[in-house]
């Protein structure tokens, strides 16, 4: 069975790459990305909770959680398999088929640049599937 944490406050999910981008959802709603840090009004995109129904769920967009294809998919009052995450030991895995949460990046190079995209596949252990919750 399992696990689900429930982050609070509000936190920014922090890649293990170098260069301390975050998990942002883009303006539009549409999809995640890589970002630095922000302040201001901007910091609701790359604010993020995990609920303990596995909800990945971000401040700007509350009616909406994390699923298929690194986008946001509204939640009904029963979540789908593929927007239920767990958090352990780094990692966020859908619960659906156990596929990770990672940044896309070419090898030797860090995702310095905002906007580096994200997927989710199988587990591989490379850097770029560890996260850390940080509050802002």
């Amino acid at each position: 069975m399992k696990t689900y944490y429930f982050i609070e406050p509000w936190s920014y999910i922090e890649t293990h790459l170098d260069g301390g981008k975050v998990l942002s959802v883009r303006y539009d709603g549409s999809h995640v990305v890589m970002w630095g840090k922000s302040s201001g009004s901007d910091l609701e995109y790359e604010l993020w909770r995990l609920e303990n129904n596995g909800c990945l769920r971000n401040k700007k967009y509350p009616n909406k959680c994390l699923g298929t294809g690194a986008q946001l998919h509204t939640e009904h009052d029963f979540l789908q398999k593929s927007q239920k995450w767990t958090f352990e030991a780094g990692i966020l895995e859908r619960e659906s088929d156990n596929h990770v949460l990672n940044v896309i990046w070419a090898e030797g190079l860090l995702p310095v640049t905002d906007g580096a995209g994200v997927n989710i596949i199988f587990r591989d252990h490379t850097t770029s599937m560890y996260w850390t919750f940080v509050e802002p």
